[in-house]
């Protein structure tokens, strides 16, 4: 039963979220929110790189813990 628990606790505090906002000429905000733990680093990853590469991208990364 501590099994299920443990891996529980760890979904819990591995959540990170990803939100682009594009501001047209103004480039695009990325705010990133959550727990940057290890277990979320490739979809953090996945995120950034699918961001154009043409574009100005302002990243604000004050929500997260870690």
């Amino acid at each position: 039963m501590v099994a299920p628990a443990v891996a529980k606790t760890a979904w819990d505090v591995s959540h990170v979220q990803v939100r682009t906002e594009d501001r047209g000429a103004a480039g695009l905000v990325v705010r990133v929110a959550g727990n940057a733990t290890f277990l979320r680093l490739p979809k953090l990853l996945d995120a950034l790189e699918a961001l154009p590469a043409d574009r100005e991208v302002r990243p604000e990364v004050g929500g997260l813990a870690g």
